[in-house]
């Protein structure tokens, strides 16, 4: 089965969801404390700087973005999961493997 097949593909998928869901749990706490810390410090910045204020607002919304990225993923392989759950008509024992 190759990535080339719609059966690879979805497996492919799944298996980038569960890594995705895997490294949320990972970083799920460093985007918070990016978060946080882009806002301290752009509420500290002088309003007059308006470049540094703009790099701050533009890296506190690439994390939200690249944590969008990862849910994305990890949506996507659900639903792949499902998808060859439901033409295999079984549930395969490895994903459990894949989700310890």
């Amino acid at each position: 089965m190759t990535a080339e097949t719609p059966e690879g593909r979805d497996r492919e998928a799944m298996i980038k969801g569960v890594q995705a869901e895997q490294e949320l749990r990972l970083v799920g706490e460093c985007f918070e404390i990016l978060r946080a810390e882009y806002i301290k410090v752009w509420q500290a910045t002088p309003a007059k700087d308006v470049d540094a204020r703009e790099k701050l607002f533009l890296a506190h919304g690439m994390v939200a973005k690249v944590e969008a990225q990862l849910k994305a993923f990890v949506q996507d392989g659900k639903i792949s999961q499902k998808t060859i759950e439901r033409d295999a008509g079984v549930k395969r024992p490895f994903l459990q493997k894949l989700r310890a």
